[in-house]
């Protein structure tokens, strides 16, 4: 399984990467347990308050496996403190999720507050998440912050933990991210105390004389903060030119007003190619609905790469922008393919690196925006 940096330049890592896409892999789409090769089935959990609802944006394994068998508890310093593999005897589902323990009394832990120990952000890299990214992590590169798990990506170029340790404000952000990725509330005593409202904030908030339906209200995009790169979720998108086959310059500012779905792509890459039919149902699913599907080529290993010639050979008909290395790089692009949604108002919805597994998760994030549009 390859892991994407946060860090390291894209070119190295396509370099590096021997011919292969270089991609962070979405999480794989839970499996029933009964395909799951054990004899004796896990004990499934009763959901607790503040367990996640949801782990279709988790990373997972196969067949659901969390922290790629790694006991959760041990991490936390009444189940050790340092990491442990789970065993397959002491196993427990909670939300289509497969949690290993390395023993009994650690499992018994779980059940009774599984809240406190599902890592933070699906499990994906804490650093990575506070940037708006899904990359894979090292399982034993941790932190337990705010009470909470947090697992890193780590090579021997870069240590996100570190980095993570050095700044305070990374946590907030992170929660931020993933809040608007999976909807998800923040946990963990710092995320409860930057939301208990003063009391006459609180009267406020339930003025039965208020109307307006909150959720209808979009929030305003935070400007960006130093350190920052790329196409951050909750953020705007830096503005580009490109042009395509035609020569013709296409702008993102010019796009405002449409929500843009950007798929960076290469003709060597197999993911890329293996996305593609679904990008183009895409396209003709929400072309006449205000949303503008773009495939952004790049990193081409050979002068005879043909793009252009490749979508008309497949009958894709979306729009095609040519040589887009350099924005890529100011996007912070790390791996391909990459998906990003990028709202009317020009602020980044979302960010997936991979293939996606479940082809319905864009579609259904493009209806709600088309939804709301239509109500304001």
């Amino acid at each position: 399984m390859l892991r994407t940096s946060p860090s390291i330049p894209l070119l190295l890592g396509l370099l590096l990467c021997g011919g292969g896409a270089l991609h962070a892999q979405a999480p794989a789409p839970v499996a029933a347990y009964h395909d799951a090769p054990h004899q004796d089935a896990p004990q499934q959990v009763a959901p607790h308050q503040d367990a996640p609802l949801d782990t279709a944006q988790h990373q997972l394994g196969e067949q659901g496996l969390a922290i790629e068998g790694w006991d959760p508890v041990a991490y936390f310093p009444e189940g050790g403190g340092k990491p442990a593999k789970g065993e397959p005897a002491h196993e427990v589902v909670l939300h289509g999720a497969r949690y290993r323990f390395a023993s009994e009394a650690h499992r018994k832990l779980f059940e009774a507050n599984p809240g406190r120990y599902v890592p933070a952000y699906g499990g994906w890299c804490a650093y990575a998440m506070a940037q708006g990214r899904k990359v894979e992590v090292d399982p034993e590169s941790f932190v337990v912050d705010d009470g909470r798990l947090m697992l890193f990506y780590k090579s021997l170029f870069n240590d996100t933990r570190a980095d993570w340790v050095k700044d305070a404000t990374l946590l907030p952000r992170a929660d931020a991210a993933w809040q608007q990725l999976s909807g998800e509330a923040p946990r963990g005593d710092k995320a409860a105390a930057a939301h208990v409202p003063h009391d006459d904030e609180a009267a406020a908030a339930h003025d039965p004389r208020d109307e307006r339906d909150e959720r209808d209200e979009k929030p305003a995009a935070a400007p960006s903060a130093p350190g920052d790169v790329g196409a951050v979720v909750g953020k705007h998108a830096p503005d580009f030119t490109l042009k395509d086959a035609q020569g013709v310059e296409h702008s993102l500012s010019s796009l405002r007003g449409k929500l843009v779905v950007l798929d960076f792509w290469a003709t060597w890459c197999g993911p890329c190619k293996a996305a593609m039919p679904g990008v183009q149902k895409l396209h003709e699913r929400f072309k006449d609905k205000g949303v503008v599907v773009i495939g952004v080529d790049g990193f081409e290993r050979s002068a005879d790469a043909d793009p252009a010639g490749y979508m008309a050979g497949k009958g894709y008909t979306y729009t095609l922008l040519l040589h887009g290395e350099a924005l890529a790089e100011s996007y912070a692009i790390e791996g391909l393919p990459t998906f990003l949604v990028i709202g009317d108002d020009g602020v980044v919805l979302a960010r997936e690196i991979g293939k996606p597994d479940d082809e319905t998760v864009l579609p259904a994030l493009l209806e709600r925006q088309i939804a709301a549009r239509a109500v304001h």
